[in-house]
């Protein structure tokens, strides 16, 4: 659509937002049909399994942050990438390290001293890193719901 007249120009400009492989997870986008300098929000949702990665359009890198906020100024298609997370175990199968929740901490027991821990989200955001202590490691996070927990090599799934 276009409007023109003593007050400026208008466009209607579209935007989509679709996952790399529908498999891997799904994407949201807040408005499908915006004026130019208008802002959007996108959101990718990873599959079981799966992390989110970026945003791109065209093939090029466009952010890391989910949700995305952009300011919409040509029609624009991104295309959210996700990746394997790779071991995902559940808490009743992992035999090295043991969780414990309690308030706003969450207590790793079985750690060995050194290790990277990262906690983020089942859409990819991290939450925390830390560096392991030795047998018990405590992570202090108000986050709430489905945290993966990925300690060295190990991943586990924290409900909280």
């Amino acid at each position: 659509m276009f409007t023109a007249g003593y007050l400026g120009e208008e466009y209607d400009l579209y935007v989509t937002a679709t996952p790399s492989d529908k498999e891997k997870g799904t994407t949201e986008v807040s408005a499908n049909k915006v004026n130019s300098g208008e802002e959007v929000t996108l959101t990718a949702t990873p599959a079981e399994g799966y992390e989110f990665l970026n945003w791109t359009v065209g093939g090029a890198e466009v952010s890391h942050e989910n949700p995305y906020t952009a300011i919409i100024t040509e029609h624009t298609d991104y295309v959210a990438n996700f990746s394997e997370v790779s071991g995902v175990i559940s808490t009743e199968v992992a035999e090295t390290i043991k969780v414990a929740v309690i308030d706003r901490e969450i207590k790793l027991f079985g750690t060995t001293a050194g290790e990277e821990i990262t906690l983020f989200t089942t859409s990819g955001v991290v939450i925390a890193n830390a560096i392991a202590e030795d047998n018990v490691t405590i992570i202090p996070t108000t986050a709430t719901g489905v945290i993966i927990v990925k300690v060295g090599e190990r991943v586990l799934k924290v409900v909280k």
